[in-house]
């Protein structure tokens, strides 16, 4: 009778025999490739857990009052699609920025400083003007709101204006006493009351033109007191 063979016997047939002659043995997972190469983030140092860098933030300065986010003059494609579905209605109560200080090209302590809303839209419309130019970014929280009806609505006022220059150690950053606002937020902030206003730094208000371009008006350090505008809007500065 023919014997069968048990699992744990021997094959009597031949196995080809294994090495492991020549073959290299990982010491750790350290020592594997990389599938990709090393992106290219200047801003990967800051980022922080919960947090993200905003499209229109290129990388992050150092100044004496601690790093301030240097924003891109151009828009992406990004900024183009939500600018359209924010004019379609869809999103436009929440498309805002976070007001604090942001600098734009290469801003040193004589660099003007510009004011505006936290409205994006407002916002990109400033920065995109901006190319090429040199300055400081004052963003004031108005809830989402534009320069013109924030001013009407008490967002864009004087006390948010002395908030943002005493939050931002504005006065640590510059060495001049100029900020520039835009005419039509004129009727929400008096400039006496912002010079006057303790911790404010002495910060006198001026207004630069309705329109963004030419923009180079709107930083000569000749600008007038808003209070010598033609404009009806210039009257809440004086």
């Amino acid at each position: 009778m023919k014997q069968t063979q048990g699992c744990n016997e021997a094959s009597s047939q031949a196995r080809p025999g294994l090495s492991t002659s020549g073959v290299g043995i990982l010491g750790s997972m350290d020592d594997l490739p990389s599938c990709a190469p090393e992106p290219d983030r200047p801003g990967a140092a800051y980022e922080k857990p919960g947090y993200r860098l905003c499209s229109y933030v290129d990388r992050f300065i150092q100044t004496d009052a601690g790093p301030v986010p240097l924003i891109k003059p151009r828009l992406t494609r990004d900024d183009l699609v939500s600018t359209f579905f924010v004019r379609c209605g869809i999103g436009r109560y929440s498309y805002t920025v976070s007001p604090g200080l942001y600098a734009i090209g290469n801003p040193d302590k004589h660099s003007e400083v510009l004011v505006t809303a936290n409205f994006k839209l407002t916002f990109d419309h400033l920065r995109k003007e901006l190319a090429g130019v040199h300055a400081w970014v004052l963003v004031l929280d108005t809830r989402g709101i534009n320069v013109w009806c924030a001013a009407g609505k008490g967002t864009f006022s004087t006390r948010e204006l002395v908030k943002r220059i005493k939050m931002t150690s504005l006065e640590k950053i510059v060495g001049h006493k100029r900020i520039i606002l835009p005419q039509l937020g004129a009727t929400g902030v008096s400039a006496r009351e912002v010079k006057n206003s303790p911790g404010s730094g002495s910060f006198t208000g001026r207004c630069g033109p309705r329109i963004f371009r030419p923009f180079c008006i709107m930083i000569k350090p000749r600008t007038k007191p808003c209070a010598r505008s033609p404009s009806p809007f210039t009257s809440g500065l004086s």
